[in-house]
């Protein structure tokens, strides 16, 4: 499998450290991160995890401003994952970002009644230490066509269904809402 990585990296108080692993087994990359990555993986049919981890930041790698808020901080921002040259589009919004709170931040928080929570999702960018990972099923083609096939949103509501199917319940949607009337000067 060929996978693609792209970042938006804050370097002004130095590069970021991220580790990239597929699965428990499978370590790609592990050190500074950089905008780009592109690799190819031998993987086997079925269930695998992306990971990102990043790691290594400390107390000193933010920057505050006169009111006390984080003027610059050092973190790494997910902007795109492809794989099998598919770029992945609502899918990357499944990634769940388990943070590793800096001890001193947490009783901070807890200070002012505010609990932390164990995981951030929807989450992109990873300002705390910590692992974002995303499951995903190989082959990535079949996966995706699974996820996206005969999806459509009416209403606000995901309705997966037959292609026919879909098209009574948008007609039967329809058909129920009241009549619009329309002020044409």
């Amino acid at each position: 499998m060929h996978i693609k990585l792209q970042f938006k990296v804050e370097r002004s108080l130095g590069d970021p450290l991220i580790k990239i692993m597929v699965d428990d087994t499978i370590a790609t990359y592990d050190g500074p991160c950089q905008d780009l990555f592109e690799f190819d993986l031998p993987l086997t049919v079925g269930e695998h995890e992306l990971r990102i981890t990043h790691y290594g930041k400390k107390d000193q790698d933010h920057v505050y401003d006169d009111q006390g808020n984080i003027a610059v901080d050092k973190h790494v921002e997910i902007l795109g994952i492809w794989l099998d040259e598919i770029e992945l589009v609502e899918e990357l919004w499944e990634g769940n970002f388990f943070p590793v709170y800096n001890p001193a931040y947490v009783k901070d928080l807890k200070n002012k009644g505010i609990e932390v929570p164990y995981s951030i999702k929807p989450n992109l960018y990873l300002g705390h230490n910590g692992t974002w990972q995303l499951v995903f099923n190989y082959p990535i083609a079949s996966w995706l066509i699974e996820k996206r096939t005969n999806k459509a949103k009416v209403s606000g509501a995901d309705w997966q269904s037959t292609d026919e199917a879909l098209l009574l319940e948008v007609k039967e949607y329809f058909s129920t809402a009241p009549d619009l009337k329309w002020n044409i000067r």
